[in-house]
């Protein structure tokens, strides 16, 4: 794998600009996430990190489109698994918030994107408390799920970041490093 086919990839799907610029933030914050675990032992692929976080969402233009209705992670491990990318799959199919409530995940790589996920939107990073409230505004029939998430995260947040004010330092650094103005796409998941 390398930028050139996560690109590729990302043409397949017609991924919209809002699309490919939070894949990019989840790639660059699960990254950071998987130094936080490697510092407490654990054993982690950094590159199955990096185009996890970049095709986590790999099957959400079915659903942006109406062309499929099942859940975008079932349909991201369908396309993933089409092209050859079983552990890409996995991580695709495992991002969803209930993942993290459940805790049942099968790679340790997966934990990772999945919180991450819960960090970036299209437009920037947000507090995991943030990103719940939409999830509640945006799926009420998931509701409880996301107050079980969000009491989760909070374990995450501290475990990760210290407190509020650690948090903004690191999303003010990765924010820097993510140039979207002056890099292209393939040289900001390059540079990741």
């Amino acid at each position: 794998m390398d930028a050139g086919k996560v690109i590729e990839l990302w043409e397949e799907q017609d991924f919209l600009d809002g699309l490919k610029k939070h894949s990019i933030r989840v790639a660059a914050m699960a990254l950071f996430i998987s130094d936080k675990f490697i510092e407490e032992g654990k054993k982690v692929d950094k590159e199955l990190v990096k185009y996890g976080g970049l095709l986590h969402d790999i099957g959400k233009m079915h659903n942006i489109k109406g062309i499929d209705h099942k859940s975008h992670s079932d349909i991201g491990k369908e396309i993933l698994l089409k092209k050859g990318y079983p552990k890409l799959a996995s991580i695709a199919y495992e991002h969803f918030i209930n993942f993290i409530v459940d805790r049942n995940f099968t790679l340790i790589e997966s934990e990772m994107v999945a919180v991450a996920d819960c960090l970036a939107n299209p437009e920037g990073f947000v507090t995991f408390k943030r990103r719940m409230e939409y999830g509640k505004r945006a799926n009420p029939q998931f509701i409880e799920v996301f107050i079980k998430g969000e009491k989760i995260l909070k374990d995450y947040f501290k475990r990760l970041f210290d407190d509020e004010e650690n948090f903004k330092k690191i999303i003010s650094r990765l924010t820097e490093k993510l140039d979207f103005k002056n890099k292209t796409y393939k040289e900001l998941i390059e540079d990741l």
